[in-house]
């Protein structure tokens, strides 16, 4: 069954360019909703860069008093809003990996996050992006 502890973040998002490939830069300010921070859950971000993606997540936390730990697997859809030139369409596979630290019902965040067509394009250069976001459970 899917968990509602509704977790709000925002942060940075900053693209990472570990060959002559990648040039397209997707960092900026990023918006991101989840569900709940464990168990299993969906997750939606947001970019003012013109990266989003909807995601399926599963958190596994670790609790000790206040203070919690988690490690979120997840995956998706993700979708540029114009073309990219190291992807064939603006529509996307989003695989990630989130780590969360939480004191009561704040929380920092980071995360891995890949874009890629799966090769079912021409063009997949995929891209790799890290996001560092903070924000609040309700």
């Amino acid at each position: 069954m899917m968990c509602f502890a509704p977790v709000l973040l925002a942060g940075y998002l900053m693209t990472l360019h570990p060959n002559s490939w990648h040039v397209s830069s997707f960092d900026g300010a990023l918006v991101e909703v989840q569900t709940c921070d464990r168990g299993l859950g969906l997750d939606l971000k947001a970019s003012t860069a013109g990266i989003g993606s909807l995601s399926l997540q599963y958190g596994l936390q670790m609790a000790a008093g206040n203070w919690s730990f988690t490690f979120t697997p997840k995956a998706g859809v993700g979708y540029f809003d114009h073309a990219v030139p190291e992807l064939s369409s603006q529509v996307n596979f989003s695989l990630g990996a989130q780590v969360l630290v939480g004191y009561r019902r704040a929380r920092v965040a980071f995360e891995y996050w890949h874009q890629s067509n799966a090769y079912l394009g021409d063009v997949n250069a995929g891209l790799d992006m890290l996001a560092f976001t903070g924000g609040w459970q309700f």
